[in-house]
């Protein structure tokens, strides 16, 4: 897989994922490693992104300190990332083929799930490119993406103590495209009847009245 080899042929101490279509804004490099060095280094740190439609800046998207129940729930983290490369090396990042069209999803996946530590930089360093050939651009979803989604999210309940309680469905709200989703399976638990104020027995109080002596 091309992101494996160059992971494997990267020399520095992160490496940060581009896609070929989009673009960098002008201080972006300084400010990621401005904000790597102040953070101490972390596993992963991302930034803020917009999009550029019709070669414009449009739409920011402004996201707030990693959250790993709102990443169970979406792909929230995408542009710009820049990982640690022995940590990345260590998780085993890029070498999931079956992942191949959300490598972004399974990378945090595999940090969060290692204890790495994931930082947020709110800057905008990043434009998405939005253009009709767009592989993400799409209101139907790209098959292999949504096959590589549910790949990551049962790779994900997998890991739980409980797997068999949940199950990769689609999302039941339409947000703009197919979305899939960890969903809770319904579990039929015994009722529950509470019986501690029928077994109560009435409680006497003796109150003995002892006189003090100053």
């Amino acid at each position: 897989m091309p992101c494996l080899r160059c992971l494997e042929y990267a020399q520095g101490q992160y490496i940060v994922p581009v896609d070929a279509d989009d673009v960098l804004t002008i201080d972006a490099v300084q400010i990621l490693t401005h904000e790597i060095d102040r953070l101490g280094q972390p596993e992963l740190i991302y930034s803020d992104e917009d999009l550029l439609v019709d070669e414009k800046p449009a739409a920011p998207y402004l996201r707030g300190t990693f959250d790993p129940v709102l990443n169970l729930e979406s792909s929230y983290i995408w542009h710009l990332c820049a990982i640690k490369r022995e940590s990345a090396v260590e998780f085993e990042l890029y070498t999931d083929a079956e992942a191949t069209w959300c490598h972004d999803w399974d990378s945090v996946m595999r940090i969060t799930n290692a204890g790495g530590r994931i930082e947020h930089v709110g800057e905008i360093l990043y434009h998405w490119r939005q253009h009709p050939s767009s592989t993400t651009n799409q209101s139907v979803g790209d098959p292999r993406s949504l096959e590589s989604v549910r790949h990551v999210l049962e790779q994900q309940t997998r890991r739980t103590p409980y797997p068999e309680r949940y199950a990769v469905e689609s999302w039941p709200l339409y947000r703009g495209m197919r979305e899939l989703y960890i969903a809770r399976k319904e579990v039929a638990l015994p009722e529950l009847v509470w019986v501690g104020d029928v077994l109560r027995e009435p409680l006497e109080v003796n109150l003995v009245m002892t006189p003090f002596w100053w």
